[in-house]
């Protein structure tokens, strides 16, 4: 059973678990920022709930016209199970229904790469690092992987989805060097690249 933690708050710390069990550091967003970013809205927080307990979730980030799937992941004893997967395909079934939301994106390392890549998605064909969350100006290596539904993506709106996930995603200036690499590194014409194994 899926369940939006906006309307159940409660069960937030039980998402927490999950969440710090799964990301580095330098990849978790704090969890203060999290639960602000539900409450206002910004985030879409979803928790997968198995025999009472929360298994999985997803966050999604809705900026028309895009979804940013910011983070999923599975409890650590529940893994192999198919779980992910499953909540994938739930994603995908979300996004399809939207009006008005064209792109739907996910950063993710080498090895879930290759497991969105089964689903869809496909990976954009430039370096593609992100900022670090340990307030140090350091950088993740990462893949964007992308699904679309019907336009193709062009140079100029993927600046502007890039551009809005470092500025209001990860709440860089329009100054840091940063997102001035991340933005020159997008190619006139966009390609896609299969995820070697």
């Amino acid at each position: 059973m899926y369940i939006d933690l906006k309307e159940n708050l409660h069960l937030f710390n039980e998402f927490v678990n999950i969440y710090e069990d799964s990301f580095e550091p330098n990849e978790q967003e704090s969890k203060e920022s999290i639960l602000n970013r539900v409450k206002s809205g910004f985030y879409k927080l979803i928790a997968l709930k198995k025999d009472g307990q929360i298994v999985g979730f997803y966050i999604l980030d809705l900026v028309k016209p895009f979804v940013v799937v910011m983070y999923i992941a599975v409890e650590k004893n529940q893994r192999g199970k198919g779980l992910g997967s499953e909540m994938i395909e739930q994603i995908k079934e979300y996004f399809s229904s939207l009006d008005g939301y064209f792109w739907l994106l996910i950063e993710a390392k080498h090895k879930q790469s290759l497991l969105y890549e089964r689903f869809g998605f496909k990976k954009l064909d430039f370096f593609y690092a992100i900022p670090s969350f340990d307030k140090s100006d350091d950088i993740v290596k990462m893949n964007l992987l992308l699904m679309q539904k019907e336009k193709n993506i062009t140079q100029e709106k993927l600046r502007f989805i890039i551009h809005q996930i470092f500025t209001q995603g990860y709440r860089l200036q329009e100054n840091d060097e940063r997102l001035i690499y991340q933005l020159n590194q997008i190619p006139q014409h966009i390609k896609f690249t299969k995820v070697e194994p």
